[in-house]
């Protein structure tokens, strides 16, 4: 690629990231976009819950072959080098999108504490995470530039890119170590209303969240 059109494709590439965040903030809060974790949310099935489980496992698993270095050359080959780091933001933008997409909301509530002031402190909670994440991971990249552990891309800094690919190891959670995995929890479960799709939702992404060295 020149200069320009690689300047251009990494444009391209955040942008879609910024996106996709900003649509991942409104479709976890129930809020801004038009369709919600639990728009027109159903009676628990098993289609709904197997179809929503396979979304988020594929998610999961490209993530994983995404950065992790035992996968086939020309794969990591695509995620490596000049370009690497935008491909990679691209492809988990793309996969974020279609999870909203195809998303099933499942009805029954575990939690609705939405007019109290718990529900408001939940929601400030939400807020801080959302800004703690988003936070976190800048300053994380600025730091670590050939670190790739993004969940649904949030890698802003397209100058950075990746030369080598990174193995994740499980790790305890040390909350003031691991700053990212904080912030990612608090987005997940600070929630006024928690349904059984948003627990779904929660908790596939915590197990995977928590057991890699870095969210």
């Amino acid at each position: 690629m020149t200069k320009i059109t690689s300047l251009f494709y990494k444009l391209v590439c955040y942008s879609c990231c910024a996106a996709i965040v900003f649509y991942g903030f409104g479709f976890l809060t129930n809020s801004v976009v038009p369709k919600a974790i639990d728009t027109n949310a159903q009676p628990f099935t098993a289609s709904a819950f197997v179809l929503n489980f396979l979304l988020l496992a594929f998610v999961v698993l490209l993530h994983r072959a995404i950065t992790e270095s035992h996968i086939p050359e020309k794969f990591v080959l695509f995620f490596s080098g000049e370009a690497g780091r935008s491909n990679s933001v691209l492809v988990m933008s793309l996969a974020g999108a279609f999870i909203f997409w195809q998303w099933q909301g499942i009805s029954g509530t575990l939690w609705d504490v939405q007019d109290s002031p718990l529900g408001t402190l939940l929601t400030i909670l939400n807020l801080i995470g959302w800004l703690w994440l988003i936070g976190a991971k800048l300053i994380k990249q600025y730091h670590s530039p050939f670190a790739l552990n993004q969940v649904a891309g949030l890698d802003f800094l397209p100058w950075q890119e990746p030369s080598l690919m990174t193995v994740s190891e499980p790790a305890p959670f040390n909350p003031f170590a691991q700053p990212i995995k904080l912030g990612f929890l608090a987005v997940l479960w600070a929630t006024p209303t928690m349904t059984a799709g948003h627990l779904l939702f929660a908790a596939v992404l915590s197990v995977y969240c928590l057991s890699k060295r870095h969210c």
